[in-house]
Order: C-alpha cells, then structure tokens, then sequence
C-alpha cells in the first residue's frame, strides 16, 4: 500500500525542478511492529490487527478480543555534495504509529472476526540542505554560491475497519475498507549568486532569492480484499489485492521571488510575490500481493512478491508523463522475506527480515534556469534491512520491538554551455518502533 503527496525532497531530486509530478506514494509503506521486524512480509502470516493492510484474510486466524498501541521513532539522514562541498542534515520524528482492536464474534465453526485501526503509513518529516561556491562558468566566472534547504513535515493517517471469516477449513476471505486523511507542509529557500548574468547583452552579476512555502489537507479513500489458504505441514499461501486508491488534495501556498543585479544601482529583474491554491486528484493503481509462510514449532518463514503497474497512476490532469510524452513512471517488482525463531519454553521470539523496493519512476531534472535537462542516475532498487523481538510479558500482555533502515543514493548532472554540475545525495532512513498487545484471557 502506498500514499500520496505533492512533492517531497525525500523522493524528488530537489537540485532541480521536476519535469513531471513525482508523488512518494511509490514509496514502501512498512506497518505493524512485528511485520516490520520480519521485512514487511507478512501477506501470508498476518495474525493480528496489521492484517487490515497486509492481508485482510489473516483477520480470520486471530482467536482472542486484542487490543494493540504502536509507537515509532524515524531518524532520516541525508549528505549531499555540491560544486564540491557537502552538506549534511538529520531530522528525528516520534509518533503514535499504530492503534488497532480485534473482537473473534463466538461461532459454532470457523472463524468470523472484525477489527478497526489506525495506521500510520509512510513517514513525510523530512530536510534537505545543499550548497557550493565558485563554479566555473560559461560566459563569466559562474556561481558564486548557491544555497536551497527544503524543511517537510506530515502525515497521513489510515483509518480502516475489515472483517474476515473462515470460508472451509482450508481457506479464509477478507475484505477491508480505509478513510485516507492527513496534512502536509513544505518549505523551501534557495539563494543563487552568480557573476555572469546577461542583461540587455551585459554581462552583470546578479543575485536569486526565493521564498516558498505550501501546505495541504489530504482525503481518500481504498480498499483491499484479501485470501488465506492453510495446507498442511505449516504450509500457507495469500493473496492480497490493493483496490486503487483515490485522493483529493487541497491547499494554498505562497511564493515570493526577487532577482536583480548587483551593481552599485541595482536593476531589479523580476519580483514576484504571489498566493496559489493547490487543488489536485490522484488515482493510484491496483497492488497486486502474492506471498507464502511455512511454520513450525520454532520457525516461521515467510516471503511475498508485489506487483504494481505505476504507468496507470492518474493526477488531475491524467496519466503522469514526461514532456515528449513517455510514461513518468514504471511497473515494478518488489520482493520481501522474513522470518522468526521462537525458543521453546521461553516468551522470548527473534525476527528478521529484508526488502528490496524498486523505485516506481523516471525523473528528468533541469537546473533552476531551464537549462539542458538530464537524467539523474540512482539506484533502481532500494534496500531495507529490518529485525526485532517479541517477548510475552504473560498471556494477557506481549511487547513487540523492531528495527527498520533503509538506504539510498543518487546523482545528476546539469550540463550547460559546456559546463557541468553535479549533484550526490545520498539518504538513510532508520525507524525503531515499539508495540504492546493486549489480549483477552479466558
């Protein structure tokens, strides 16, 4: 499952604007403490409220009244050089992550079980700094400095209820419905110096100043169906199917521009203070999830395959594309393991887990003064490496603990007038969560 948002420094290449929308929606969404501990693959596990997400179906297996809180602490580091200077930056956040009841209702056979929750999703806190000094440039000596920051905050919450049952022996159905709802804010300054600015054919020094800020309110809404077979031997299989999601975004935001020379009698060249409304719609395409367990008495394994074709992700103004008009984004693969080792006789289970998250799109840059665009270069995949440990304090109380990091890196090149820049950013997300459950006892 994945979430939407205007733009972010975390996934856009913040050196320069986008030739097209990039919406970190694309991005992993890792819930559920224990599941995160297990690399997030959990479609064909699921035993507790997080199956809302993973697998609705899983709701089936749970056999006692639960309720769960979940809490995470999110570091997000990033390092980024620049004409040769690097610049680094850290933010830590900590929010409720997880808030989740299950109630089994009494049958004769089988399983009927309803559960509601509060998720979540994806992490939006987020900064970014980058700087340098003394480019050579084309027509006069080039940048004398340039300077952008981008501070991020937010989130988006899902609210879900769901409800599953044993439909034979053998095989479990669920369904889940979700309310989308969140805020998010943005802020960016950018300064630029340079001393070979042409104007009316002379070459000047001049200086860019620009101020923005946005901020927006985020409703949606999805669904997710979900099926669990039980062979036998510890044997299970899932499949799990993201239903598109919707989202209407609305906001404001505002922009402030001044660009002059730096003569002793200075020309101003553009000064621009405006206000704008942000209204857009976003349509995210089908997630298709297929995964499979194996238990013992010591060992659970498990892994999963997601499917997601991004070139049907649709704004308000349709199908996301570049300017000569191919697909902005991609279809993907994403692969998950996990596993967790329980010692017999003992509270005590350790889990472990790993991912690799393709990235979903084809970004083009150009630099801030619509010079020649570029293709950045990155790594198509991102990897996560995740661990934890559940400990059941007695029958009535269990505390989960997971560990989450993940990074990335990428770099761009602007070339103009025979001159090139480049950018390397390099980022490093790291979560710690924490979780309690408390089950009913007979």
């Amino acid at each position: 499952m994945a979430i939407a948002l205007l733009s972010s420094s975390g996934v856009v290449w913040s050196t320069a604007s986008a030739q097209a929308p990039i919406y970190p929606e694309t991005r992993p969404v890792f819930v559920g403490t224990r599941a995160t501990a297990m690399g997030g693959a959990y479609a064909a596990v699921a035993e507790d409220v997080s199956a809302l997400i993973h697998n609705p179906a899983g709701l089936a297996q749970i056999r006692r009244t639960e309720v769960s809180v979940g809490l995470e602490r999110v570091r997000w580091d990033g390092d980024t050089t620049y004409l040769g200077n690097q610049e680094s930056t850290d933010l830590t956040t900590n929010r409720l992550t997880e808030l989740g009841f299950a109630y089994p209702f009494p049958t004769l056979q089988g399983s009927l079980v309803f559960a509601a929750s509060y998720h979540r999703l994806v992490p939006l806190d987020t900064n970014y700094l980058r700087s340098g000094v003394g480019f050579p440039g084309g027509t006069g000596d080039g940048i004398v400095s340039e300077t952008e920051s981008v501070d991020e905050s937010g989130v988006i919450g899902a609210w879900q209820a769901g409800l599953a049952l044993d439909f034979s022996r053998e095989v479990s159905l669920g369904v889940s419905a979700t309310i989308l709802s969140g805020q998010y804010d943005r802020q960016r300054n950018f300064d630029f110096t340079a001393d070979d600015c042409v104007v009316d054919g002379v070459v000047v020094p001049c200086r860019d100043t620009q101020i923005y800020h946005a901020n927006a309110d985020y409703s949606g809404y999805t669904g997710a169906l979900g099926v669990l077979y039980k062979g036998d031997s510890g044997v299970r299989a899932a499949v799990t199917v993201q239903l598109p999601q919707h989202y209407e975004i609305d906001g404001k935001g505002s922009e402030d521009v001044y660009w002059r020379t730096l003569e002793d009698t200075p020309e101003v060249l553009e000064d621009i203070i405006q206000d704008f409304k942000i209204v857009d719609e976003l349509d995210i395409p089908i997630q298709l999830t297929g995964g499979a367990s194996w238990e013992s008495r010591e060992l659970t394994a498990s892994g999963q395959v997601t499917l997601t074709n991004w070139n049907d992700l649709e704004s308000f103004d349709g199908t996301v594309r570049l300017s000569d008009g191919e697909f902005a984004y991609r279809s993907t693969v994403a692969f998950r393991v996990g596993a967790e080792y329980r010692f017999l006789g003992t509270p005590l289970a350790l889990r472990a887990g790993f991912a690799l998250e393709p990235v979903a799109y084809d970004f083009i840059t150009t630099d801030a003064f619509q010079g020649i665009q570029s293709r950045p270069t990155s790594e198509d995949t991102q990897k996560y490496f995740t661990g934890g440990f559940g400990y059941a304090l007695d029958p009535s109380v269990h505390l989960d603990f997971a560990f989450m990091r993940g990074s990335g890196s990428r770099t761009g090149r602007i070339v103009e007038a025979g001159d090139v820049r480049t950018t390397t950013e390099e980022t490093t997300e790291t979560r710690i969560l924490a979780g309690v459950t408390f089950y009913q006892t007979r």
